[in-house]
C-alpha cells in the first residue's frame, strides 16, 4: 500500500479516524457534553491514556517510508520530495503511560536503536482491576498490529510524525 501524509487541519475531522481513536482509547468522551476530546499530538494521546478509568498499556510500532522497487518515475520523485512511499515496521515496544515523559523522551530513546523511523502507529489495551496490561500480555497484540502495518491495514491506529503531531494516512 502505497500513502500520503496529510495534517489533520482540525482535529479528527476525517471519518475514517473516528473509528480509530475508539480503538485506541476506548470511549475517550467529556462525560458531560459527549463530545469526542480533540487529539492534536502525542502529548494530547498521553493525556487521553492517563485519563482512562482503567490503566492504559500503548503499543508502539515506528515505520519507515521506503520506495517499493517496482515506482514509477513519478512515485520516485514524489518520495524524493519526502511524499508517499510505503511504510515497514523497523522497531516496536509497548510502555505504560507513565512510562514515557513526552514525545522528545520517546525519540531519544527510539533513536538509541539505530532505526530510521518516519510514522509512528499508536494503539492501546486497556487494563483490568486498576491494572494496567502486562508485557507478557501486549506481546501478541503488538506481533498483531506490525502484521497489519505491514499488511497496511492502518485504519485504526493512530499516526504520529516525527514532530508529535497527529497524521492521517491516505492509501493511494
Amino acid at each position: 500500500m502505497r500513502v500520503s501524509f496529510v495534517h489533520f487541519s482540525v482535529p479528527w475531522q476525517a471519518e475514517a479516524n473516528r473509528g480509530a481513536r475508539r480503538n485506541l482509547l476506548n470511549s475517550h468522551l467529556d462525560r458531560t457534553t459527549a463530545v469526542p476530546l480533540p487529539m492534536q499530538n502525542f502529548s494530547d494521546l498521553l493525556a487521553a491514556a492517563h485519563a482512562e478509568p482503567e490503566p492504559q498499556r500503548l503499543l508502539l510500532v515506528f515505520a519507515a517510508a521506503e520506495l517499493p522497487r517496482d515506482a514509477t518515475p513519478a512515485e520516485r520523485a514524489q518520495f524524493e520530495r519526502g511524499e508517499g512511499g510505503t511504510l515497514a515496521p523497523v522497531v516496536c515496544v509497548d510502555k505504560c503511560p507513565d512510562e514515557i515523559a513526552d514525545f522528545a523522551a520517546l525519540c531519544a530513546e527510539a533513536g538509541h536503536t539505530a532505526q530510521n523511523w518516519d510514522i509512528l502507529f499508536v494503539a492501546a489495551m486497556s487494563g483490568r482491576g486498576g491494572h494496567a496490561p502486562n508485557n507478557d500480555e501486549a506481546v501478541q497484540p503488538l506481533r498483531m498490529m506490525v502484521e497489519q502495518i505491514r499488511a497496511g491495514h492502518i485504519a485504526r491506529f493512530l499516526a504520529v510524525d516525527r514532530n508529535g503531531d497527529l497524521v492521517r494516512l491516505q492509501a493511494r
